[in-house]
């Protein structure tokens, strides 16, 4: 599947936004070939207690008869659920177009295997607002209630770039923060929550490649559902054990893509050690089978 293949119109959306930030011929042509198609998690002020719609923090709206996700801590904390019929074109990778996505969270902390659930329910015809649980122990009952609207766009890793000759301009960050704001269709830092897909790292440590290696390591002994805090030595122990087969990583990196990446936003309150995010990763295969109990989170920080 090309991750990174854009529609006629976001093209054309792209090619006006690199001429309105003016950027050099070369520099776009870095970026053309680095941008991706995403669809952004735009936090909304109004609308939040509107039952059945897209929302972050606050509480799930849930089928009727559905308990409310458990961890090891008791209840796990919601984070966010997402209408897919408000995310138009994501079918051709393979995500429902209807239904709720729901992702619940447990663990805080610096590890490949964060504890949690991403639920997919498809008839969302009868919910209910959740009454809420136990109080956990974890940050996410804390969250401000704020409506999502998802907003199809363009995914470019700004940042990441540094072959960029835009690099040598003395105005080279409020350029970049331009373009980054243009690209999210929002001035405002913390506009977004987010984004559904979008670019694909496939640089050493990325998620992307640290979920290949994980995966290369589970058998029946080690699966990877058990990947636990010693996630990094089995990221070190498998890395140098394919040192010489990089077409086997290259291969297992091309089954998985990020799902879903959540972002801390001091707007509605979730803060991932301030600046962190977590990155939802799951096969192709399973998102075609609608198998969402096999995604991966992990959390990245700052």
């Amino acid at each position: 599947m090309l991750m990174n293949s854009l529609t006629a119109t976001l093209l054309e959306q792209l090619e006006y936004d690199l001429r309105l930030c003016e950027f050099c011929e070369s520099d776009r042509e870095v970026i053309r070939k680095e941008a991706a198609e995403c669809w952004y998690l735009h936090i909304i002020e109004e609308g939040s207690d509107t039952l059945g719609l897209s929302r972050m923090g606050g509480l799930p709206d849930l089928p009727q008869g559905m308990a409310w996700p458990q961890g090891r801590q008791g209840a796990l904390s919601f984070v966010m659920q997402l209408r897919l019929d408000e995310a138009t074109g994501t079918l051709h990778f393979g995500l429902p177009d209807q239904g709720m996505l729901y992702f619940f969270v447990e663990d805080d902390e610096l590890a490949k295997n964060v504890k949690h659930r991403l639920i997919w329910v498809e008839n969302i015809s009868a919910l209910q607002t959740a009454k809420q649980p136990p109080m956990s122990k974890m940050h996410g009952d804390d969250l401000i209630p704020h409506a999502i609207k998802i907003v199809h766009g363009v995914d470019v890793p700004i940042w990441d770039l540094y072959k960029l000759d835009c690099h040598e301009r003395d105005d080279s960050s409020d350029l970049l923060s331009r373009f980054e704001s243009v690209l999210k269709g929002t001035s405002d830092p913390e506009g977004t929550a987010g984004k559904l897909f979008g670019y694909q790292s496939r640089e050493r440590h990325s998620p992307l490649e640290c979920m290949a290696l994980l995966s290369l390591s589970s058998s029946d002994s080690h699966p990877l559902s058990a990947v636990g805090h010693d996630a990094w030595e089995r990221l070190k122990t498998t890395r140098e054990a394919y040192a010489d087969s990089p077409d086997k990583i290259e291969e297992e990196m091309n089954g998985w893509c990020q799902l879903l990446q959540i972002d801390s936003n001091f707007k509605v309150g979730f803060n991932i050690w301030d600046a962190g995010s977590y990155q939802v990763m799951l096969r192709h295969a399973d998102i075609a089978k609608r198998d969402f109990e096999k995604s991966h989170a992990m959390l990245e920080t700052c």
